[in-house]
């Protein structure tokens, strides 16, 4: 039968194993083997502090999240009896938001600061170890790994470390020339096992190269890649045997099952076990119910970077804390990204998001055309004001983001009298509303966008500012 090799974070040359995404929920189980990089898997909303990364609070519970469920599935990858070999690759720490903040000063001075602490790639590793970073190549196996000896005869020249262990390390499998420093060890439970080995370095392996196909540049694995490929993943199936088969164990026959051979104690730990499991069940279901909740109260922040659909429907969010009643409009062959009406009027908006551009005339012509439908539906006696929300260079940090709106968009708007939205300076205003029942502020909001006549709107501050410190002048994207 052919074993499975899953590659987490790590691809195997020639693509000889399975290679899965650092933020994928993948179950491991599927797995004889598994190969474990660990790193911080990069989302977007990055910064920086104290000259290390800053993930921004999204950003944050993805990484906890993932390094979370990594942690899990190895350890249960262990427990079924899985071979699970981590490449120790330098400790790469990040900071992340705590959930945490502390305040200072009031009013229009009022700040607002995260707490963030350090997170570490090595947390998803299911090991009671520190992980010292240093580097060096100079290793030298134990004599007593003997089974190791097949993978370090192979791929020891390939090996360097960039750290070394310390902690309850049972199992040395590889140290230092010099110094007796721990870089490589094992923990075996039943016919599970976890190795950490140096990591591998094939940067200057003969195993990638290009070709053109139809004028594109194309890259592909050699035959060396190939073959590299196959001897790792058939030399890690042998050392999984190897392993299980010294870590075997009699299944006990069903005869020992009965109550005649049982142990007194047996009783009240499988009572606690069961207790355990089911409490674990239930915390499991408030986790998920708490992640739906969290992904809800987050989704305004899409407003600072999203496009599409999901920017679509953060600006509905924001219009409906303002006190708007807004939707979107697909009927008799028209289709407009928001229609929001209030007691000071009825509103035609469109959406648009550019990653590393200003949202230019072709999206306002749109706009423009809906305005003309809108105004011929049946029941409709006249028109509605037009709205264009905008999110340019999206993916940029909000300070220093150029113009968001080209000059052609801004000449069209104010000759047709439309308000410009720069949909990051929602969330001020928004995030204000969420936590103030302040209809008169709401009010204010609405009744700048009707007065705002081919302009960007420009928001009034709220009466009492919850921006934080990183983002208190996300109205003032330093662009126009």
């Amino acid at each position: 039968m052919a074993k499975t090799i899953l590659s987490v974070g790590f691809q195997v040359p020639g693509g000889e194993t399975e290679l899965v995404n650092l933020l994928s929920k993948r179950s491991l189980l599927d797995a004889d083997v598994v190969i474990f990089s660990p790193e911080i898997p990069y989302t977007y909303g990055s910064t920086t502090y104290l000259g290390k990364t800053c993930l921004s609070d999204d950003a944050s519970f993805r990484v906890k999240e993932a390094l979370a469920h990594w942690r899990r599935e190895l350890a249960a990858s262990v427990d079924a009896g899985k071979l699970v070999v981590v490449l120790l690759k330098a400790p790469e720490v990040v900071y992340a938001a705590t959930g945490r903040e502390t305040y200072s000063g009031t009013g229009r001075n009022a700040r607002t600061t995260r707490i963030v602490e350090e997170l570490h790639a090595y947390e998803a590793i299911p090991v009671k170890w520190q992980f010292r970073e240093a580097t060096g190549h100079e290793m030298a196996l134990m004599s007593e790994a003997r089974f190791f000896a097949p993978y370090w005869t192979d791929f020891g020249k390939y090996s360097r470390y960039e750290l070394y262990l310390e902690g309850d390390l049972k199992e040395t499998l590889v140290r230092t020339k010099t110094g007796n420093r721990i870089v490589g060890s094992c923990i075996r439970k039943g016919r599970g096992a976890l190795l950490a080995v140096p990591a591998l370095f094939l940067e200057d392996q003969p195993f990638v190269k290009t070709r053109k196909v139809e004028g594109k540049e194309e890259s592909y694995w050699t035959k060396e890649a190939h073959a590299f490929g196959r001897q790792f993943a058939s030399t890690l199936i042998a050392l999984a045997e190897t392993l299980a088969s010294e870590g075997s164990v009699t299944p006990p026959p069903d005869w020992t099952h009965d109550d005649t051979y049982r142990v007194p104690e047996e009783a009240s730990i499988e009572l606690r076990i069961k207790e355990i499991t089911a409490e674990i069940l239930r915390f499991e279901e408030q986790q998920r119910t708490l992640e739906v909740q969290l992904e809800a109260v987050g989704s305004l922040r899409r407003l600072l970077f999203e496009q599409g659909t999901p920017l679509e429907h953060a600006v509905l969010q924001a219009l409906e804390c303002f006190g708007f009643d807004a939707t979107g409009f697909k009927a008799d062959g028209s289709e407009f990204d928001a229609v929001f009406t209030s007691p000071e009027g009825r509103f035609i908006g469109e959406v648009e998001g550019k990653d590393n551009k200003a949202i230019n005339i072709d999206k306002f012509s749109q706009l423009e055309r809906n305005l003309s439908e809108d105004f011929a539906r049946e029941g409709i006696d006249q028109f509605a004001k037009g709205v264009l929300f905008g999110n340019a260079y999206r993916l940029q940090p909000l300070v220093g983001r150029e113009s968001f709106f080209t000059e052609k968009c801004r000449t069209a708007a104010a000759r047709l009298g439309v308000a410009l939205v720069r949909t990051p300076d929602l969330f001020v205003p928004c995030r204000y509303l969420k936590s103030h029942a302040d209809s008169e502020y709401a009010k204010k909001c609405r009744e700048t966008i009707l007065a705002t006549v081919g302009d960007i709107v420009v928001f009034p501050d709220p009466p009492v500012d919850s921006g934080k410190a990183e983002d208190s002048n996300a109205t003032n994207t330093g662009a126009t």
